[in-house]
């Protein structure tokens, strides 16, 4: 079975964590000998776009093409104006960018399924190609496609369509499911499949052997508002004064990561915060399996691996009550949530957790528990149950 795979969350040499789960989905269908084909679009760059922030001048950086193990990924460009103007347009301009390349490898090696992971502008862009080239289309729905439903207006219908015209549409928990069924005119072949992680090996000596004089609370996201990373730095002023060995540490970057670092140093505990910026994963979980808490109090958030995985070192960990990670987290049991954009939640979180040892062991331990079963190969096999579905 070959499958196109259609998503602009992938890895690249720019931004290598950028929609990693992807590639690790891949990586595990592969091993079922299923045969994917990438195509992850990026912006057309002109030359004086180019000039307008970093950003901009890296995806003109990105290299044409890749191969990924056994994959090949394509980096079609389309066709984006900055600050998402005339954004109704891009899924039609992808489409026409990269029709050419698809239906050149489709006569070489057929094409079985088109499978979207994500929003705009790959949805309807892939729903185009799958008519054109009359095979099932498959879309994944994550924490972008969560916001688009939300929004109203004409830049946000395709993507509407694409979800109510899909052969089979994936649900990575039940918050988005619900939102499908509330926001869309589609009531049947929706799927809830959570995501997975990959176990990541460490010598337990180096996850054991922290410095007991410092107490690490760990944050690794996107550094975007809803991400709640400025809440959390809130709260950690509050308490870091009462217990001295306190250290936050940050993981990621985003348009928020200056007007983080200012609120750090505004609070005046800029000492005690450490930005590592956006760093490479298997560094990021090793600093994550060094930590004594985990947590990330973010909103509209589609599932949230990071929690998985902090949840796979037997850390402790935070997450948001009301979202995506309500499928894998029992408030009290294996994980702790808190209310959303409240600072004093965090506090009182954070606070219980770490006035209290056995209840930080309890809840790591129940959380390895819940989380060791979700690996991608379990995610894989789900998936191509529904391929054999759409094919049938």
């Amino acid at each position: 079975m070959h499958i196109l795979m259609i998503s602009h969350m992938y890895p690249n040499n720019y931004n290598p964590n950028l929609g990693i789960f992807v590639k690790k989905q891949i990586e595990a269908l592969l091993e079922f000998d299923i045969k994917v084909t990438v195509i992850a679009p990026i912006p057309l760059v002109f030359p004086f776009i180019k000039y307008l922030s970093s950003k901009w001048r890296n995806y003109s950086l990105i290299s044409k093409e890749e191969f990924h193990d056994e994959t090949r990924v394509i980096h079609t460009r389309f066709l984006a104006i900055p600050n998402g103007f005339l954004k109704q347009y891009w899924a039609y301009s992808n489409y026409f960018l990269f029709k050419k390349i698809i239906l050149e490898l489709n006569k070489k090696e057929k094409i079985d399924i088109v499978h979207v992971h994500g929003s705009a502008p790959d949805d309807y862009a892939g729903y185009l190609i799958s008519q054109k080239l009359k095979i099932p289309y498959i879309q994944t729905l994550h924490g972008d496609a969560l916001l688009n439903l939300s929004q109203k207006g004409r830049r946000f219908s395709r993507s509407k369509i694409a979800i109510e015209k899909a052969d089979a549409v994936i649900a990575v928990s039940s918050k988005i499911e619900s939102k499908v069924y509330d926001l869309t005119n589609r009531k049947k072949n929706i799927f809830k499949i959570l995501n997975g992680y990959v176990p990541f090996t460490l010598d337990q000596t180096t996850i054991n052997n922290t410095n007991e004089k410092v107490f690490n609370i760990f944050f690794a996201g996107n550094l975007i508002d809803q991400k709640g990373c400025h809440l959390l730095i809130e709260a950690f002023s509050k308490i870091h004064s009462k217990y001295k060995s306190l250290k936050l540490q940050i993981a990621g970057d985003g348009v928020e990561a200056n007007n983080l670092k200012e609120i750090s140093k505004k609070l005046g505990i800029e000492s005690k915060v450490t930005f590592y910026g956006n760093i490479e994963h298997n560094r990021l979980l090793l600093l994550m399996s060094q930590c004594d808490i985990f947590i990330m109090p973010s909103w509209d958030e589609a599932f949230g691996i990071v929690y998985l995985e902090a949840m796979s070192f037997a850390k402790p960990v935070i997450g948001t009550l009301g979202e995506g990670i309500d499928d894998l987290i029992q408030d009290g049991e294996n994980g702790l949530l808190v209310k959303p954009k409240s600072v004093n939640s965090i506090v009182e979180k954070l606070t219980l957790l770490i006035e209290n040892k056995k209840l930080r062991a309890t809840i790591a331990n129940n959380g390895y528990q819940s989380a060791k079963r979700l690996t991608w190969e379990f995610n894989a096999e789900q998936v191509i149950n529904i391929y054999n579905k759409v094919r049938n």
